[in-house]
């Protein structure tokens, strides 16, 4: 969307500042009239007691109007700030979430919430200030042009000319500083990331107790960040000193040659009195005009930014909405992330009704399997055999879901992170879903509705977040669901009984695909996937695999402590 699209958006709200400000305008300019009328009649003789009461009380009101329309205008520009920034931030996160997860990842979380908050506070300072003032501005010196006209056409010609060099020469300084702006954002946020990832490591840094270590690490951040802030700044003040210069000796020009047209009697003191503060006024005003450039050029920024972002990465989604899900094809010769292959030959059927393991040592591309089932990476993959890029990724995600090893835990209550997302239908799987033993473990020591998760979920233990992740994978009732490593921070009774309510509430006609290094809670699978450097080594049952050296050498601690388990 183009700044006139946010404009039309909040016709009102603008509207009604705008109105504010043009009032505030118009009484910034009574006050040097009355000053100029009243010194005009005392030099003359004519000034008496009454007019003197007259003018005082038109003053007084003038002044009291002008601050009532300060006060009403910063009242509805706050309202105007939290209704703008409320909606644009929730509509700027909503475009993050579509984005490329591989891009998402390159630069990370706290990168992008620092480019979204400056560019809709940067957006709002242009549609709730800068865009009115720069209006209000014009008026404002044509209004002084016709004040300054009418005292003496010489200053007038000298003023006018100040308008071109001060506007059109900031707005040169401000579009070579482009790049520079572009540069420097990046790298404030950048590192704004990084600053963010190391200080988030808070019991890693208790546990160093060099504090002073950490903060130089951290330093470094600062470092880079003012440094890509000072060169531009530097840039900006070296290149703008000679403008500055011919402004500033223009006013003063008009300063020595209002006092000279005193000396020779061709202005009044009231003149020059006059002419002093509607200057003031008309120097404001160019001041504003300066800041419409500013801002539209950290727009530009921002607005380069959402388009490289956002637009050019947004995820690609089909248009075929996926029907249930009677089988699941790889077909893929190679598969590469950032330039290192992951997979390789990697040819693999998923049917309905049928449980599945994926296992291999470290690296060797499980998670990747996992990813890749739910589209967050384009490969070569076969839903019905439909290739999965021709799906509509919401329906893709509705009924394949990925329950990932690390937690994904909001900061609200624990009922909020279950049904978080859920449709009607879904929501009504709540108080079944409560009924499951394993969820029971929970709701013995916490109250759902209550009890808030604290960042990262420092309130809980890792075993407790990955059984809300599953809670919140059952309540979807989904139709094909991927577990990566999702119960390995479970204790192992803990674990057994929540792969066992996961069967008994899932019921059959599902896919069941478990990755994960504990052998207790993939025994029950009917069909092992032994992964090795990206290749499928064998498949097989557990019986079939437990003559496999590889897979032995995997499980080595663990074989002799294989009971039976019933199936999926």
């Amino acid at each position: 969307m183009k700044i006139t699209g946010f404009a039309r958006k909040y016709t009102g709200y603008i509207s009604l500042i705008f109105g504010f400000v043009l009032f505030k305008a118009i009484f910034t300019f009574i006050a040097p009239v009355i000053i100029k009328i009243i010194l005009d009649q005392i030099s003359s003789g004519s000034m008496n007691t009454d007019g003197i009461r007259l003018y005082f009380i038109l003053f007084a009101v003038t002044f009291f109007l002008l601050y009532t329309v300060n006060f009403i205008l910063s009242y509805f520009n706050l309202k105007f700030s939290l209704v703008f920034k409320v909606n644009e931030l929730e509509n700027m996160y909503q475009k993050l979430m579509r984005i490329r997860y591989a891009d998402y990842y390159k630069n990370g979380s706290a990168y992008y919430v620092n480019r979204i908050t400056i560019f809709v506070y940067d957006l709002f300072s242009l549609l709730s200030n800068t865009l009115s003032y720069a209006l209000i501005s014009i008026l404002t010196i044509l209004i002084s042009f016709y004040f300054i006209y009418k005292i003496n056409i010489g200053i007038f010609w000298i003023s006018f000319f100040l308008l071109p060099i001060n506007y059109f020469g900031f707005k040169r300084i401000n579009k070579s500083l482009l790049n520079k702006s572009q540069k420097m954002q990046h790298t404030t946020a950048a590192n704004y990331e990084k600053v963010t990832n190391t200080i988030s490591n808070f019991e890693l840094i208790k546990q160093l107790v060099d504090y002073p270590a950490v903060a130089a690490l951290m330093r470094r951040f600062f470092t880079a960040s003012e440094e890509a802030q000072n060169e531009v700044n530097f840039y900006a003040q070296n290149i703008s000193l000679l403008l500055i210069f011919v402004i500033d000796g223009m006013k003063n020009l008009i300063l020595f040659y209002s006092i000279y047209l005193l000396s020779q009697k061709a202005l009044t003191f009231p003149d020059v009195i006059f002419l002093n503060m509607i200057m003031s006024i008309y120097s404001g005003a160019l001041s504003e005009l300066n800041k419409i450039n500013i801002n539209l050029r950290d727009l530009k920024v921002n607005f380069n930014f959402l388009r490289d972002e956002f637009t050019q990465k947004t995820e690609n989604s089909g248009t075929l909405e996926l029907a249930p899900v009677e089988n699941i094809r790889f077909d893929i010769n190679e598969f590469n992330y950032e330039s290192k292959r992951v997979l390789n030959d990697f040819r693999l059927s998923f049917s309905k009704g049928r449980s599945y393991a994926v296992v291999g040592g470290s690296g060797c591309g499980k998670s990747t399997v996992a990813k890749l089932l739910v589209g967050l990476y384009d490969s070569n993959i076969y839903i019905n055999d439909v290739g999965i890029e021709k799906y509509n990724l919401e329906s893709l995600r509705n009924r394949i879901y990925l329950v990932p090893h690390t937690p994904q835990i909001f900061p609200c209550s624990i009922e909020e992170n279950i049904k978080i997302g859920c449709a009607d239908n879904e929501l009504r799987n709540y108080e079944k879903l409560m009924q499951l033993p394993f969820v029971k473990v929970l709701a013995e020591k916490y109250d759902f509705s209550k009890t808030n998760i604290l960042e990262s979920g420092v309130n809980l233990s890792s075993g407790e977040k990955q059984s809300i992740n599953m809670m919140r994978m059952l309540i979807r009732n989904p139709e094909v669901i991927v577990l990566d490593e999702a119960t390995s921070a479970m204790d192992s009774k803990w674990e057994e009984m929540a792969i066992k309510d996961m069967g008994e509430y899932l019921g059959t006609g599902k896919i069941l695909i478990n990755i994960s290094h504990r052998l207790s809670s993939i025994k029950s699978c009917g069909e092992i996937v032994l992964l090795e450097n990206g290749h499928i080594r064998q498949t097989g049952s557990l019986q079939d695999m437990l003559g496999n050296n590889l897979f032995r050498k995997i499980f080595s601690s663990q074989i002799d402590s294989i009971q039976p388990s019933p199936g999926y």
